[in-house]
């Protein structure tokens, strides 16, 4: 057995046979007269607080953990390291659950008081705590490439230490507090900071952004399904550490690697970029081409390519099976943009092989999908919920629904519907889609009006924005696109159907306008279709007239016995 299990075995027996009050405590006994005077002090600040009986528990469990790290060699407290602390939790294993989670405790409040005696790092009562919780907090796995990188900035975090990260996380909360934020959203906050700090206190490190960005890329699942809110907090962060406040509009943390790239790499991602912005592409679709194109570059780089004009089939294959994607429409998007950008380079010269592109293989192919829509008692579900809505988040789903249902319009293009957007005089709404850039009016029901109307008048928080849809709870900015399929759900929420959001309302929409003999090219404007031809999908739904599609298999000269089966 070795010396540490014999100290660890001491130290936790010492506490099996003081686990008494009629007892006398061996551990304190033991422990040096400065170790005994720290832990005198700490008793005193809590006699006025909780009972002679607690008090001696208190000193029994602190006693054991003091004794553990006088055995390790530990003369003074500031000599504690986060090593320590993870053997001595390692060596309470053998306990009772609650006896354990007792002592535990008891030792995370203790070293919490040490901390604001600046004794020793606040980070170890954290530990403990995020412990006792069972909540992730660890290094995330990274490559040696992302270490060196964050050992690369190591210098220039301390530039903000730890220590001062810590402190703005109360006055963080306030700002947060002041613009209306709930106390769930701010505890989410506080918990996402803190897991940080503790990783940059474990890891000698100051607060830097491009840190902060490895770290979340490479773990963001020790948040599992709140990764996202935790994106949102970080940038929310950053930019109060950097202007000073924080701005309601929906940030996300993103990477900036972009700068990162070498210059042979960015050079040529700016002139694809540039060549693709002179398409008139929508901004999002370029971010999208420069995250896919910068993955591809780190990884080469990472291989020790410094050209390229070095890129060959084996390393795009590789970078292939490397790069993972949460779904196969994700991963062939990806891929199509980098052959994109493979195309663009063998047409300047940059690369020999002009079919270079065609080592990045298509995840899956092109699917043919039915068409699904609302049932008829779907839809007189719907048509329930609409009426007897009257909560404010039941209005705003019900115009939205109606938006959707009665108008074709798309979730998107519902957020992002403004107030100048409708006009009441001529009842109709004017706004230019997302998707295709066009301009689009439509006429807007007598029931579509109405609804928005009551919800602007009764139910819409109180703001300046120039958005129609609001958030329900602060800070009240438009609503994400999000809120459309979550209005579908609150009306039909047993509804079973998986990869049908909101959009089926608008697939209703031009079924229903098809089924009542609308010609197919009035319902293309309707929708801001340049044509009918994404309408073929839609006609198999048109039953009635199916029905007259068919031939006659006579007429055909096709007999309706005999064949290849007939004997």
């Amino acid at each position: 057995m070795s010396q540490h299990d014999l100290n660890s075995m001491s130290a936790v027996d010492s506490f099996k046979t003081s686990c008494y009050p009629e007892k006398r405590n061996p551990c304190y006994g033991q422990l040096s007269h400065e170790w005994q005077e720290v832990l005198n002090q700490y008793i005193e600040t809590r006699k006025a607080e909780i009972s002679e009986h607690h008090c001696s528990a208190i000193k029994r469990y602190c006693s054991v953990f003091m004794l553990f790290l006088q055995q390790k060699g530990v003369p003074v407290i500031s000599d504690i390291t986060y090593e320590h602390i993870t053997c001595f939790i390692a060596s309470t294993t053998g306990m009772a659950g609650k006896t354990r989670s007792q002592y535990l405790s008891a030792v995370r409040l203790f070293l919490q008081y040490l901390s604001k005696k600046n004794l020793c790092t606040y980070g170890f009562s954290l530990y403990i705590h995020f412990y006792l919780q069972d909540r992730p907090f660890l290094t995330p796995v990274m490559t040696d490439w992302q270490k060196n990188e964050i050992f690369l900035l190591k210098r220039e975090s301390h530039d903000f230490p730890a220590d001062e990260f810590l402190a703005l996380i109360q006055p963080f909360d306030e700002q947060l507090s002041e613009q209306g934020y709930s106390y769930v959203s701010r505890r989410h906050a506080t918990r996402t900071l803190l897991v940080l700090y503790l990783f940059l206190d474990m890891q000698a490190l100051g607060y830097h952004r491009e840190i902060v960005c490895k770290w979340f890329g490479a773990g963001k699942e020790i948040f599992q399904s709140g990764w996202k809110i935790a994106r949102k907090v970080l940038s929310q962060f950053d930019e109060y550490v950097t202007d000073g406040g924080i701005s309601l509009h929906n940030a996300y943390y993103k990477k900036t690697n972009f700068q990162h790239l070498p210059e042979w790499c960015r050079t040529q991602l700016s002139a694809f970029l540039e060549l693709k912005a002179k398409e008139h592409i929508t901004q999002e679709t370029i971010d999208n081409y420069r995250f896919s194109i910068v993955r591809l570059c780190f990884f080469i780089e990472e291989k020790g390519i410094a050209s390229f004009a070095d890129l060959s089939a084996d390393t795009l294959k590789e970078f292939n099976i490397y790069d993972r994607h949460l779904s196969t429409s994700g991963k062939n998007a990806c891929n199509l943009r980098i052959k994109k950008f493979l195309i663009f380079l063998a047409e300047k010269g940059c690369i020999q092989n002009p079919n270079l592109y065609e080592a990045l293989p298509n995840a899956a192919a092109v699917k043919e999908r039915v068409v699904i829509t609302l049932s008829d008692q779907e839809l007189s579900e719907i048509h329930n919920f609409i009426e007897a809505a009257v909560t404010p988040g039941e209005v705003r789903d019900k115009a939205i629904l109606l938006l959707g249902l009665k108008m074709g319009m798309r979730a998107v293009d519902v957020t992002n519907l403004k107030m100048t957007d409708i006009n009441w005089k001529n009842p109709g709404i004017k706004f230019i889609q997302q998707k295709t850039g066009n301009e689009l009016f439509l006429p807007m029901p007598v029931d579509v009006g109405n609804a928005i109307f009551e919800y602007l008048t009764k139910c819409r928080p109180k703001s300046e924005s120039s958005y129609v849809f609001l958030r329900q709870m602060a800070p009240y900015t438009k609503a994400g696109k999000n809120v459309c399929r979550k209005a579908l759900h609150h009306a039909l929420p047993q509804r079973p159907v998986k990869g049908s959001g909101f959009h089926v309302t608008r697939k209703t929409f031009s079924t229903t306008l098809l089924n009542h003999g609308v010609k197919r090219q009035l319902i293309a404007e309707a929708l801001g279709h340049n044509g009918t031809e994404n309408l073929k999908k839609y006609l198999s739904l048109d039953h009635n007239r199916m029905k007259a599609c068919p031939l006659s298999l006579k007429e055909l000269g096709i007999p309706m016995e005999g064949g290849i089966c007939d004997v």
